[in-house]
């Protein structure tokens, strides 16, 4: 293949990156570029890269399955979604009912559907709100308990010598 202007500059950036990434991805990363031809999109997408590569180092630099880490932090961020429309839920569960017995009104379909949605949707975010916070709880009781094993044992072999 031909090395065009585009070919060199993508190499080039390439070089650009952190020396942590340069060190796992540049093999892998000229050889996609040798097998197709670079673009201007190309070459924006590995500056992009390089920003992102920056902004990001301790995901190169601690040598650790980042993915593993960004599926737990989106497991916790939808947990406290739920958490904070739990409430909401059931306010709206115990209002909704008194303002259709206070006002007489003309629901149409469409709105007894989304009130349908609302209340399986609540119904699934309280049941996921309880289930895993007993499981935080559980978690958060266990290092508890086992930090204070390990605390009361490094004081008895502190006392014994």
């Amino acid at each position: 293949m031909k090395a065009t202007f585009a070919h060199k500059c993508a190499l080039r950036l390439l070089r650009l990156y952190p020396y942590a990434w340069r060190e796992r991805y540049t093999d892998e990363a000229a050889a996609v570029l040798e097998e197709r031809p670079a673009t201007l999109l190309t070459l924006l997408d590995l500056v992009l890269g390089i920003l992102d590569a920056y902004l990001h180092t301790d995901l190169f630099t601690e040598r650790k399955f980042v993915m593993l880490q960004r599926l737990r932090n989106s497991q916790i961020t939808i947990f406290c979604a739920f958490v904070f429309f739990a409430p909401f839920w059931v306010i709206y569960n115990v209002a909704e009912p008194l303002q259709s017995s206070f006002f007489v009104t003309s629901a149409t379909p469409a709105h007894h559907l989304l009130s349908e949605i609302v209340r399986a949707a609540g119904f699934f975010a309280v049941l996921t709100s309880l289930i895993g916070g007993c499981a935080f709880a559980v978690v958060a009781a266990r290092q508890a308990f086992v930090g204070k094993k390990e605390a009361e044992y490094s004081t008895f072999c502190l006392e014994s010598l």
